[in-house]
């Protein structure tokens, strides 16, 4: 019996050998090879690639052409199935190679038009300069070279599909989409409009603040008193009969999307001059926050040919590097959050579905039928209605009976020349020559922050400011036939916000307010525009000392103080100390945590732990009952209600100014118990396990990594990471889905001391390839936790020095 025991454990054990053989053995067949030399007809002279310990690129190239080439090869070997992804989801085509549960996302896209749009431009020549266009095509090139000669990525493998080559439509399709992800505006809308059906315009303007109402910091003029209100006094929905409910749906298939490519949620950005630096060179630093991505959202790579040396983190399937540096100048951005996107509630005639109501006639409307070729499936046709707004956008939205709601945005309304701008932005050779580059930005808008080895520091808002009757307020939903909710006009670039060498030689940016005045016909700017805590807490560091090192401005970039939430924590002990002669032993050493908190989400933060949970059960006390579950969710889910909560605490009073009922001390002291009641279910009584590193948890999923059990191959984590939603390291989880599971995170940063780049340092948090094999998938991580950052490898002595692989292409 033992004997043929031990035959079957023999045998079973050949089995999985050979098995883990072959597999191993497939993935090595499969593995684009980054040493040695390679002879391609594709290029005119040599070019080298040096990868880095950290698997980053340099390319040395003797032309334009080899180097953008080479380039789109190059990340076409790390980065395909990701690159393949994303200009899939814009031109909304993943359910052909995914299946049928991605139809609903493709009728989004396409319902949004991202495609229709890109081969519009595309099909225009004359909207393309000849050396852009060039551009483009050599990195296309590049990359189906690689699709045609080069081993197929493992996930096609899997899934049982194939690539098919790219082209111009493809890039602009995602250079499109990228526009489009900034988009904060159209969501608000909706939330904004939903919850107004259910409370009065008084409560309304508590839980959606005004920045003015406890923000006292811009962008252009630092710190101020005080700063005007937006005061808006058409009321939009007296204009309006319909009915949002069923909107709802559509928070869930855009949080579907994120998935496939994340959106933007915010950024970091400063620069100081000369006078500020310790090594005498103004310095950047940046920050850009983006949903959670694996692989990483940027690609680093450093490309130079003769009079060309940059090096640049791109989207993968955008051929521009969107922020980078060069041997003259180094360039940053954060996202403006102005209001450039409208949402049209749409009259349509009873008697005639081709009609809609403008000014008070009746309008013919475009139809657009697509088909949506599925996976092992029939494919599905997708009917789209267009009116003079844009398309409607809420016919795919199930459930909704509303008034059809149509999607108006800058980036359509004017001529847009995408790849001009990147282009300009890259080959600019002085301050003015980036400037007019910004100038033909029409959206999204985006702060634009810049130094140069000429010792100039300098912040632009790009992109065209809508300009309406300042009565309406165009942060809800708009009645498709008044005439006063349309666009009147757009504010010149000259007329937007700027510094250039501002006399304190900071510039900070944080997603808040540009400026307390005017700009152009708008009273002050309206838009989305991020709470001040950030701006304020960089600013705050920035004027402790006189001068700054590299070294010392990684400790600002990774700062984890909750700026004003120390405040609102005291405002909290005050008022729960009151009752403490009640308290349970739990209760009051929970409420010693509280008090002792220092302000700093850290991993090891039991105190922060608590005020988040107490902070959350505060808010559901106050507006679960009256929002309902799923409009509390999206509510929290919305940055804004960090502002409200502030004066909630503040002003020490109940929301609901008509629940004469309610009682502010009742409030705070139910929000701490439940508080309490939930963390002691989930982590047990020994305080020790609230630690904010064993709730706050950061996983990097691979699209491929939502299904098991290729989450073991593909995924990484989950690790404690300190950081949260206000703080100036921002790693942020959705506080309405209540799990503090990360959902955007810093998605590089990166200082750069523009006159001595070798002193230059940047992170990415998890690595530069996407092939699950690679040393470079994972390498990363370890130092992002940490806060650490690594060397630039800008000079060639520097990556030499670094290398890990020599690839020489030359001419066949």
């Amino acid at each position: 019996m033992k004997r043929i025991a031990l035959k079957i454990a023999v045998v079973l054990f050949t089995v999985f050998a050979v098995l883990i053989i072959s597999v191993f053995g497939f993935i090595n067949l499969n593995k684009p090879t980054n040493n040695g030399k390679v002879y391609i007809s594709n290029v005119l002279e040599s070019v080298t690639v040096v990868k880095d310990e950290w698997g980053i690129p340099h390319i040395e190239a003797e032309n334009q052409h080899d180097a953008i080439f080479t380039y789109g090869y190059t990340i076409a070997k790390d980065r395909l199935f990701q690159m393949d992804l994303q200009r899939r989801l814009a031109r909304g085509q993943l359910a052909e190679i995914l299946g049928k549960d991605l139809v609903e996302i493709d009728k989004m896209l396409r319902t949004y038009m991202l495609a229709h749009h890109a081969k519009k431009y595309i099909s225009d020549s004359t909207k393309i300069s000849p050396d852009a266009l060039k551009y483009v095509d050599a990195f296309i090139e590049g990359i189906n070279y690689f699709i045609k000669t080069g081993p197929k990525p493992l996930e096609y493998h899997l899934i049982g599909a194939e690539v098919r080559p790219f082209d111009r439509v493809d890039v602009a399709s995602m250079t499109v989409y990228m526009a489009f992800s900034f988009m904060d505006g159209m969501k608000r809308d909706m939330i904004y409009s939903m919850i107004k059906e259910k409370i009065s315009a008084e409560n309304l303007a508590l839980i959606f603040p005004d920045y003015a109402d406890n923000n006292f910091i811009t962008i252009q003029e630092e710190l101020v008193d005080t700063i005007a209100k937006r005061i808006y006094l058409e009321p939009v929905d007296s204009v309006i009969d319909t009915n949002y409910k069923n909107l709802i749906s559509l928070f869930d298939l855009s949080e579907n999307i994120d998935q496939y490519n994340p959106p933007f949620h915010g950024s970091n950005s400063w620069v100081i001059s000369s006078k500020r630096s310790k090594s005498g060179n103004p310095v950047l630093a940046n920050d850009p926050h983006i949903g959670l991505s694996k692989p990483d959202v940027w690609y680093e790579a450093h490309i130079s040919y003769p009079g060309y040396n940059n090096y640049g983190y791109y989207i993968p399937t955008i051929p521009f590097p969107l922020i980078g540096h060069d041997n003259l100048k180094a360039w940053g951005l954060t996202m403006t959050e102005n209001d450039e996107v409208d949402l049209y509630a749409e009259t349509f005639n009873p008697d005639n579905e081709n009609e809609v109501l403008f000014n008070n006639k009746w309008t013919r409307i475009i139809f657009k039928t697509e088909k949506i070729k599925v996976k092992d499936a029939p494919d599905v046709e997708l009917k789209i209605r267009k009116t003079s707004h844009g398309p409607i956008v809420s016919d795919y939205i199930e459930g909704y009976k509303g008034k059809p709601l149509a999607f108006s945005w800058v980036f359509y309304n004017l001529d847009n020349p995408i790849f001009d701008l990147l282009y300009g932005l890259n080959y600019a050779k002085n301050l003015k020559q980036f400037e007019l580059s910004l100038s033909k930005l029409v959206s999204p808008g985006l702060n634009f922050s810049y130094v140069d080895t000429l010792d100039n520091i300098a912040w632009w808002v790009a992109g065209r400011f809508p300009v309406r009757d300042s009565n309406v307020n165009a942060l809800s939903i708009l009645d498709g036939n008044n005439p006063k909710h349309e666009v009147q006009s757009y504010v010149p670039f000259n007329k937007n916000p700027h510094l250039i060498n501002p006399e304190s030689g900071v510039i900070v940016t944080a997603n808040n307010l540009p400026s307390a005045n005017r700009v152009g016909d708008i009273p002050r700017l309206d838009g989305y525009y991020r709470s001040g805590d950030r701006a304020q807490r960089i600013y705050n560091l920035l004027t402790e000392r006189d001068k700054w090192s590299v070294e010392e401005l990684q400790k600002v970039q990774t700062d984890n103080f909750l700026n004003y939430g120390f405040e609102v924590k005291n405002q909290l002990y005050k008022e729960l100390n009151l009752k403490a002669g009640k308290f349970s032993v739990l209760e009051k050493n929970v409420l010693d945590y509280l008090n002792n908190w220092d302000g700093n989400l850290d991993v090891n933060s039991i105190g922060g732990t608590v005020f988040q949970f107490t902070m959350y059960h505060i808010l559901k006390e106050a507006l679960q009952p009256t929002l309902g579950i799923e409009y509390f969710r999206l509510y929290m889910n919305n940055s804004i209600h960090w502002d409200f909560f502030k004066n909630l605490i503040n002003n020490q009073k109940p929301l609901f100014i008509e629940d004469e009922k309610a009682n502010y001390s009742e409030l705070i002291l139910k929000g701490f118990r439940e508080a309490i009641l939930e963390l002691n279910e989930k982590f047990g009584n020994d305080l020790k396990q609230w630690k904010w590193g064993n709730i706050h948890l950061l996983e990097f999923e691979h699209p491929l990594g939502k299904v098991k059990p290729l989450n073991k191959l593909f995924n990484l984590g989950p690790f404690s990471v300190s950081g949260g939603n206000n703080v100036v390291n921002k790693i942020m989880s959705k506080p309405g889905d209540h799990t503090y599971k990360i959902a955007s995170l810093p998605s590089t940063r990166r200082i750069i001391d523009v006159g001595n780049h070798d002193n230059s340092i940047s992170i990415i948090p998890s690595g530069n390839s996407g092939n699950f094999w690679s040393d470079h998938y994972d390498n990363q991580v370890p130092l992002y936790l940490e806060g650490v950052y690594r060397k630039i490898n800008f000079s060639k002595n520097q990556y030499l020095n670094d290398k890990n692989a020599i690839l020489e292409i030359n001419p066949k």
